[in-house]
């Protein structure tokens, strides 16, 4: 993206780039330009302040809206409320089903063999906010988007997630990427302090996120950089930085130092 980005001059043509892009980096019609409302088809003059979000939707500034919980985009239309989280869009706010899962699912393995990152067989639960709520109340504030789980008293499924299904594509990759390098820690041996488990999770994440060609994946991926919490942020960019500057085998080396 630097290189593309150093090759435009955004000030003098913001078209040049792609629309996903654009959209994220915030960038709305410019000079004497006037832009349209989302919710009411208005249109907005030029110099007349509006509300845009980072997938270039622009909102009068009288319009009371809410931002989807999971994706961040303005919800227009319908939405659904999603328990301890807030409202979704349509797309966030209407479960998921196994079908589009699966699909997800292969793809994120594919990436991760592709990387020599082999994940060990395990049990796929896909479960409502609510029924999230209910179960891991005793383990966080609010439900999580997913999580990884070691049975050790099971033979036939030792290892199992749980996704929440009240998400989008794009979310539902990024957790589950998340939560199969749990069982790939589980699965060696390996055990980190949580700070770098959370961390190296979250680095494999990034990197699929990163391989997914839509505008929602780079907000994702915006979030994950911003993320200032010690576990989820702070331990992740160490572990990028020594990514980027040694590539994986390096990430790899130093979480199996800690079988």
């Amino acid at each position: 993206m630097n290189t593309l980005l150093s090759s435009v001059n955004l000030a003098a043509n913001p078209a040049a780039l792609p629309s996903n892009i654009r959209n994220f980096l915030r960038i709305g019609r410019t000079g004497n330009d006037s832009t349209t409302c989302a919710v009411c088809h208005q249109s907005i003059p030029p110099g007349k302040q509006y509300i845009l979000d980072a997938y270039g939707n622009a909102t009068c500034m009288s319009h009371e809206v809410r931002s989807c919980c999971i994706c961040g985009r303005t919800i227009i239309g319908q939405s659904f409320e999603v328990p301890a989280y807030g409202y979704a869009c349509g797309e966030c706010g209407k479960a998921v089903e196994y079908e589009e899962i699966e699909a997800i699912r292969c793809k994120i393995n594919d990436f991760y063999s592709r990387l020599r990152i082999f994940i060990p067989g395990y049990r796929l639960s896909l479960r409502s906010a609510a029924d999230m709520a209910q179960t891991y109340s005793q383990y966080f504030d609010r439900p999580p988007l997913g999580a990884a789980w070691k049975d050790d008293g099971s033979t036939e499924h030792r290892y199992r997630v749980d996704i929440m299904s009240q998400q989008s594509k794009v979310s539902i990759g990024n957790t589950l990427a998340h939560e199969l390098l749990h069982l790939w820690q589980y699965h060696r041996g390996v055990n980190a302090p949580k700070e770098y488990a959370e961390g190296f999770c979250n680095l494999g994440a990034f990197l699929y996120t990163a391989s997914v060609d839509k505008g929602e994946a780079l907000v994702h991926l915006s979030r994950m950089m911003e993320n200032r919490d010690k576990h989820y942020g702070v331990a992740f960019r160490q572990l990028k930085v020594l990514y980027d500057v040694y590539g994986l085998g390096a990430v790899i080396a130093a979480m199996k130092s800690f079988t």
